[in-house]
C-alpha cells in the first residue's frame, strides 16, 4: 500500500508521502504508533481522519489500512500459538512430528537435499532439538521410514483371526491401503528415491526388503485360502500374490509420478480385477 503526495511541490508520486513510512513501521510492530503521541503529526491523525480533513481516495486508503493494521496482530498471534503449541508436545509426540515432516519433506523435495534445518522450520523447533532424538539425517530418514512402514504392517491382519468369505478378507485388505494413502505415497517416493541412490546401507535395505516380503508373505496367505475354500483352484499363488504387489506399487508410483490423485479409484479398481479373475 503506497502513499502520494499530490501537493503543489510537483508531479504525483514524485515525493514519498509521510504516511507509508508510519504504516510500515505499523505493520511490522503490530500497531504500536511510530511517535508516543501524534502531537508529532497532528495532520495525520493515526487513521483518524475522515473525508472532511483529507482528500476521498486517502480516506478510502485509509480505511482499508485500519482493516490490515487491525488483522496483522492476529495472524501473528495465530502463528505464535501454533508454534507454541508444537513447543508443549511431550517427547513422544515431538519425535512422531519429526518423523511425519521429515518423511514429508523427502518425498516433496529428495533426501539429499532436505536440510535438518528445513525439519526443524516444518516442525517449529530449533535446529539442535533435531539431534536430541536422531543422531544425524541418515538416522532420520531410517527412523521416518520404520515408522511408515510399522503404520502399514498394522493392515498386515492375520487372515486366520478374520471373519468373512477369504475373497472378501483379500479385498478388504486391499481397500485398507486408502486411509493410509498420503502416507504410503509419501514412503514409496522415499523408497524409489533411495533405491536409486548411491548412498545405501544395509539397515535400510532390510527395512525395505522386510516390508515386501511381509506383504508377499500375507498374499500368498490370502490366495490360498481362498483356493483351498475352493473359490479358484487354479491359480499360482506366488505368482498371483508378486502381480497383486506389483500393481500396489504402481498405483502409488504411478500417483506420485503423475500427480494425480486417484488412490482410491484405482485400488478399487484393483479389487475389481482381482474378483473377476478369481471367480472366472
Amino acid at each position: 500500500m503506497e502513499f502520494v503526495d499530490h501537493g503543489n511541490s510537483g508531479s504525483a508520486g514524485s515525493i514519498r508521502h509521510p504516511l507509508n513510512m508510519v504504516i510500515e513501521h505499523m505493520l511490522k510492530t503490530g500497531g504500536k504508533p511510530l511517535f508516543p503521541s501524534s502531537a508529532f503529526f497532528p495532520w495525520l491523525g493515526y487513521g483518524r481522519l475522515t473525508a472532511r480533513h483529507m482528500p476521498i481516495k486517502w480516506a478510502i486508503v485509509m480505511s482499508v489500512t485500519e482493516k490490515t493494521l487491525a488483522e496483522a496482530p492476529g495472524k501473528r498471534k495465530a502463528a505464535q500459538f501454533e508454534k507454541a503449541a508444537q513447543k508443549r508436545l511431550d517427547p513422544q509426540a515431538r519425535a512422531e512430528l519429526i518423523l511425519e515432516q521429515a518423511l514429508r519433506l523427502f518425498s516433496e523435495r529428495h533426501f539429499s537435499v532436505v536440510t535438518v534445518r528445513d525439519i526443524a522450520q516444518a516442525c517449529g523447533i530449533q535446529n539442535g532439538l533435531i539431534y536430541y532424538y536422531y543422531e544425524n539425517k541418515e538416522h532420520l530418514l531410517r527412523a521416518a521410514l520404520t515408522r511408515a512402514i510399522g503404520l502399514t504392517k498394522q493392515t498386515y491382519l492375520d487372515p486366520a483371526s478374520s471373519s468373512g468369505p477369504p475373497l472378501q478378507q483379500l479385498t478388504a485388505w486391499l481397500r485398507a491401503q486408502v486411509p493410509l494413502a498420503a502416507m504410503l505415497k509419501q514412503m514409496n517416493k522415499v523408497m524409489a528415491d533411495y533405491s536409486a541412490s548411491i548412498h545405501r546401507d544395509k539397515i535400510t535395505d532390510a527395512l525395505i526388503k522386510d516390508l515386501f516380503d511381509g506383504e508377499q508373505t500375507l498374499l500368498e496367505t490370502y490366495l490360498s485360502r481362498i483356493a483351498a475354500a475352493g473359490i479358484s483352484s487354479r491359480i499360482d499363488v506366488t505368482k498371483l500374490a508378486r502381480h497383486i504387489s506389483l500393481q500396489i506399487d504402481g498405483i502409488f508410483f504411478s500417483a506420485n509420478s503423475r500427480d494425480d490423485d486417484r488412490i482410491a479409484d484405482d485400488i478399487e479398481s484393483l479389487c475389481e480385477m482381482v474378483e473377476s479373475h478369481l471367480m472366472r
